[in-house]
């Protein structure tokens, strides 16, 4: 039982389970900025769920939410945990969003499992632990598996795999207002062996993007001159928020 409800997840995953066990929650801080980008007559597009943690919550302030996640157990926890909390208004996917229709080789990670991932173009020690295992699974572009489908918001924590799924909907893209993606270099540059510019090109028509990690807003040219800087720092973000419009920013935390 956690502060936003009930989770079933792995014992042993030492991340996203360990903090709801440890604490009730999970990334508090970033569900309540998130939260500043939804209404209740929200429609939400999530990829990487995980077992719902942040999901969940947020299904609670919105229309609908169609989410997605690749990891086959960890989709059965998700599943789980959808009907154990109520969340009607949430349909699921075992699937990876991609840029094109076919199989990929998926990394599913036991110590952590919200880092599994499509098997990397550059292995790093740190994508697998001594359970890891690899296994198929079906991907496809979300502009063609969710025919003409409207977000007023999208979420993507999906470990290296955001330029694929950002090729793969672009219609998606031009529809929504609110655009947020995990940003790790040695992501873009070991998994899925693409660069700055590769990431960025399906977001142009974002002109603010907000970076939670330093606590600031930047705008048009700004954009990747600051991701540049971070690449070269190798410099994350859970999850930058890139918007449409210029949106004023509360940095209220848990």
């Amino acid at each position: 039982s956690s502060k936003h409800g009930d989770f079933f997840y792995d014992p042993r995953d030492n991340f996203v389970g360990r903090q709801l066990k440890l604490t009730g929650t999970f990334n508090e801080s970033e569900l309540i900025l998130l939260s500043q980008f939804i209404t209740p007559s929200s429609k939400v597009l999530w990829l990487g769920a995980h077992i719902g943690a942040l999901l969940i919550p947020i299904s609670k302030k919105v229309k609908k939410v169609i989410a997605y996640e690749a990891n086959p157990e960890t989709f059965k926890l998700l599943l789980k945990n959808l009907e154990a909390n109520n969340c009607h208004n949430v349909t699921a996917h075992n699937i990876a969003a991609n840029d094109r229709r076919g199989e990929l080789q998926f990394i599913c990670n036991v110590d952590n499992s919200g880092g599994s991932k499509r098997f990397p173009k550059k292995m790093e020690h740190f994508y697998w632990d001594n359970e890891s295992s690899v296994v198929k699974i079906e991907a496809m572009p979300l502009d063609e598996h969710l025919n003409d489908s409207e977000f007023n918001f999208v979420f993507m924590d999906i470990e290296g795999s955001e330029t694929f799924a950002m090729r793969g909907m672009p219609k998606i893209i031009a529809r929504c207002d609110v655009l947020v993606a995990e940003f790790i270099p040695h992501h873009l540059v070991s998994v899925g062996g693409v660069s700055l510019k590769e990431f960025l090109d399906p977001l142009t028509a974002f002109k603010t993007m907000i970076v939670p990690s330093k606590r600031l807003v930047v705008h048009d040219d700004e954009i990747e001159s600051l991701l540049s800087d971070m690449m070269s720092k190798g410099a994350a973000d859970a999850g930058l928020i890139f918007c449409k419009k210029r949106i004023a920013v509360s940095w209220t935390t848990a």
